[in-house]
């Protein structure tokens, strides 16, 4: 029998060995990683990486219906509590009272079905309009956020002060 040199590559010999396949599942793994992080994980975690745009803002809540005695509980320079989340979300700059009405549906006739609408001021109750002074985030897209309460034209919100604490809306929002 002749003695050939016959050279048999095994798996050893291709060890160490990166191919463009290599490369193409690499790639692959890396993209299904990335889109599952950015289906599953909060947008606000990915609002931390980018570049952070905090505004002054002046915004304005309504409190509606105060009792007469509770007024003058809210002052100027009050800091502004959230209700939900209990974290500073500004100073109060200025409150301005107006007094409270509401639309009543008044019968002309008991036994009638027709009327009218008519509107009733109350002396015993008002209308704060609070200007309120924060540092706010701007997202694109989502509005403002004061920690993690989102301030926007017509939200609701649950404040504290030190001497009250109520539900109101914010009617108007600025840069300061």
């Amino acid at each position: 029998m002749n003695n050939q040199n016959v050279s048999i590559k095994t798996k050893k010999d291709k060890k160490g060995k990166f191919n463009f396949v290599d490369f193409l599942l690499i790639v692959i793994v890396l993209a299904i990683i990335a889109a599952t992080v950015y289906v599953f994980v909060p947008k606000s975690w990915f609002g931390k990486i980018v570049a952070d745009d905090t505004q002054d803002i002046l915004y304005t809540v309504e409190i509606i219906g105060v009792d007469q005695k509770f007024a003058g509980n809210i002052k100027e320079n009050n800091n502004v509590i959230d209700n939900v989340s209990k974290s500073s979300i500004g100073t109060v700059k200025a409150v301005s009272v107006d007094s409270y009405s509401e639309l009543k549906y008044v019968y002309d006739n008991p036994e009638s079905t027709e009327g009218s609408g008519k509107l009733v001021t109350y002396d015993d109750k008002h209308n704060l309009v609070v200007t309120i002074s924060a540092s706010a985030l701007y997202n694109k897209g989502e509005g403002y956020y004061i920690g993690s309460c989102r301030m926007a034209v017509g939200e609701k919100l649950s404040l504290r002060f030190p001497d009250y604490s109520c539900e109101a809306y914010c009617i108007a929002i600025t840069k300061a």
